[in-house]
């Protein structure tokens, strides 16, 4: 039983010295280092995040114009009284000018101011 405890001592020590030599050899080796890192990237298992793409650079859309007119727009409308005017005519033509004329009594009889609203 002695002998199985050595012979386990010594293997442990061989892994260890094995693995001392692997990583002096990687640390030693650019070429073994770049090929472990290309092995590495290609499984996933790299410890660099992945870089992030370029950002485009945003401008000014179409849209965001049209929004920025129509509240330019909006705001000279309601500041505005002649131009509230102008749009109204231009979307549902000019108004028409009304002089009311009440109508004239017919006849001086009592019996026309007499009669109640409800009955004509």
């Amino acid at each position: 039983m002695a002998k199985r405890n050595k012979a386990k001592k010594g293997g442990a020590a061989a892994v260890t010295s094995e693995a001392e030599a692997i990583v002096k050899r990687l640390i030693d080796d650019t070429h073994l280092r770049e090929t472990v890192e290309k092995l590495l990237d290609a499984v996933g298992l790299s410890d660099e995040p992945e870089p992030e793409p370029a950002q485009k650079k945003r401008r000014f859309g179409f849209g965001k114009i049209l929004v920025l007119g129509g509240l330019v727009g909006g705001g000279a409308l309601a500041a505005s009284q002649g131009l509230r005017t102008k749009v109204l005519d231009l979307l549902f033509g000019k108004e028409e000018e009304f002089e009311y004329t009440p109508p004239t009594p017919e006849s001086t009889d009592g019996d026309a101011s007499s009669t109640p609203l409800s009955a004509v």
